[in-house]
């Protein structure tokens, strides 16, 4: 998938910053992983030249975390409220000669109006993770493999 993420411009809404090592691509309307999804899109990325790159550091004038890791590309989105989205992260780096180690994590949740949440996600070698909470700390979600919608 390489368009951008169509972010709600009417109701119910609430605020997600992305911090990532890699892409993050949003899917809202779904607690299942479906690319084709209305709005699904690109929401920040790190070095994949494909992809669309315009909401890259884009600002909503979210709150400042305290001493918390930026590392990496920093977005912020609106999501819809009240309707899951799925926030996905992959990620690639080179192992050794031709070998990568790659990433692809899911986490769902449902939005509530007004909040703030936080998406961080990164790869260390063979390593990758992904959270998303509240502003405030307090995890959301859960973690999804390969939870593909069901054929239509």
């Amino acid at each position: 998938m390489t368009r951008a993420y169509a972010e709600p411009q009417s109701g119910a809404r609430a605020r997600l910053r992305v911090v990532t090592t890699g892409e993050i691509r949003l899917i809202p309307g779904r607690d299942c992983h479906d690319e084709y999804a209305p709005g699904a899109g690109v929401v920040a990325t790190q070095g994949y030249d494909l992809a669309d790159h315009h909401l890259n550091g884009r600002k909503l004038g979210m709150p400042d975390e305290p001493a918390t890791d930026q590392r990496g590309t920093v977005s912020e989105v609106f999501v819809t409220a009240g309707q899951p989205v799925e926030v996905n992260f992959i990620s690639q780096q080179i192992a050794t000669g031709t070998s990568n180690w790659v990433c692809n994590l899911k986490w769902s949740f449902v939005p509530e109006a007004g909040k703030d949440y936080v998406s961080r996600s990164s790869q260390s070698f063979e390593a990758c993770s992904l959270s998303v909470t509240t502003l405030d700390g307090q995890s959301v979600g859960h973690r999804d493999y390969l939870n593909a919608c069901p054929a239509k």
